[in-house]
């Protein structure tokens, strides 16, 4: 058993990185709001607004499979129901 936890060890590390990527982009907060800003050579900004915008794009996507899903499986019991009377 220990065995097999070695393993899986480092790669579990990088699981749980993604993980709290993803987990950051469903919460609607990206790297455009945390990431370094760009400057020239002497300090200036490189922009002066930053338009980015961020949208939630991630967590529509991940409810939108998510209902999807669950709508199947809703769909599947029916039937199974009807099949039986």
């Amino acid at each position: 058993m220990k065995e097999l936890l070695s393993q899986y060890m480092p790669g579990h590390a990088m699981y749980m990185v993604k993980c709290d990527i993803a987990d950051r982009y469903y919460r609607n907060q990206s790297d455009v709001l945390y990431g370094p800003k760009k400057e020239d050579n002497e300090g200036n900004p490189l922009r002066n607004a930053d338009n980015r915008i961020p949208r939630n794009f991630h967590g529509l996507i991940v409810n939108q499979k998510a209902a999807s899903l669950l709508r199947l499986r809703l769909m599947l019991v029916i039937q199974r129901l009807m099949q039986k009377y």
